[in-house]
């Protein structure tokens, strides 16, 4: 199943989901990542993991749901 597959799957809607893999690829920003609907802090825990500096403790605390949310993002934004 494609990345997004699996994001959309985990409870993101289709937006959200599209937003993590362009963060994957390097196209997305904080800006495109607000405007699909994420929290600043969410946007800040997206970006950091994607940096290697979050976890998934802290994605959960920003409010992703740690049952499916927090792992498929941290498998899809992880060095």
């Amino acid at each position: 199943m494609a990345a997004i597959d699996d994001l959309v799957v985990s409870g993101l809607s289709q937006n959200q989901a599209q937003e993590i893999v362009n963060l994957q690829a390097g196209t997305s920003s904080a800006a495109a990542l607000a405007n699909a609907g994420f929290t600043q802090v969410q946007v800040t825990e997206l970006i950091a993991d994607k940096a290697g500096t979050s976890s998934p403790a802290k994605l959960t605390s920003a409010g992703f749901w740690a049952g499916t949310e927090v792992p498929t993002i941290d498998a899809n934004l992880t060095v």
